[in-house]
């Protein structure tokens, strides 16, 4: 066998090694959006987190949207600030009024030392965190009803200790 023939043999083995690696993938992804979504029922209470950090458009309005999803069981919003003069606090007073049969908490500060200003938000609010179900997210985060029976769902699947969502 030339050294040619054997090169050429070498090159078709790759790229026959690479194709059935991108079959396996593709029946992996196939399998995993073919699986079918869990929606919880709201049988387990959840504490929503969210580190704040000064007024921003429509902050009360995406908190808001957490508080309206069509999750059954006690959900608890903790918002946190780190200082009690940070201007989040009047929306937080705004949510607090619309939402009055809300169980909304306000932490403000001061943070854990540290140096992630977000993370130290998010230690100081753990203390008045009521649940073992813990969703962090985003302020400028806006949700659909669906949302906090998807994730709590998906994080009731056996083998799952955490749950990601992408947002845009």
């Amino acid at each position: 066998m030339s050294i040619a023939q054997w090169i050429g043999l070498t090159l078709a083995a790759l790229a026959l090694t690479a194709a059935a690696y991108q079959l396996i993938s593709l029946a992996a992804v196939l399998r995993f959006f073919s699986a079918p979504v869990s929606i919880a029922n709201g049988a387990e209470a959840v504490t929503l987190l969210k580190p704040l950090h000064g007024d921003e458009p429509r902050l009360a309005e995406n908190l808001a949207t957490f508080l309206a999803t069509d999750y059954a069981g006690p959900v608890q919003l903790v918002c946190g600030v780190g200082a009690p003069q940070d201007s989040a606090i009047g929306a937080i007073e705004a949510l607090r009024k619309a939402h009055s049969a809300s169980d909304i908490a306000l932490c403000t500060g001061p943070r854990a030392p540290g140096t992630n200003a977000k993370v130290g938000n998010l230690i100081a609010m753990m203390a008045s965190a009521k649940h073992d179900i813990l969703v962090l997210s985003d302020s400028d985060m806006v949700v659909a009803r669906d949302y906090l029976p998807r994730v709590v769902g998906a994080l009731a699947q056996p083998g799952v200790g955490a749950v990601s969502c992408l947002y845009a």
